[in-house]
């Protein structure tokens, strides 16, 4: 579950700055498909909200979760930039 909200997080920001990046000139045809696509719609959001409030989660197993996304992530970043 950790990692699914880090996953749909990482939406809902693509979302922010698909604004941003529109007052640069970019859009979902040039430079900035990548936004977009993530960005779609807030139903995955919603969706899954309505699954973390079905499911009495373990609180430290979703941070736990959310932590190893993150270190993850970071992970791939530092090995993309050492390249």
């Amino acid at each position: 579950m950790g990692v699914h909200y880090v996953l749909e997080g990482s939406a809902l920001g693509a979302r922010v700055l698909c604004k941003q990046v529109e007052a640069l000139g970019l859009n979902r045809d040039y430079g900035a498909r990548h936004l977009w696509a993530q960005a779609q719609t807030l139903e995955s959001w919603r969706g899954f909200l309505t699954v973390l409030s079905d499911h009495k989660s373990d609180e430290d197993a979703l941070i736990a979760g959310a932590n190893a996304a993150f270190k993850a992530a970071a992970g791939a970043m530092e090995r993309a930039a050492n390249v």
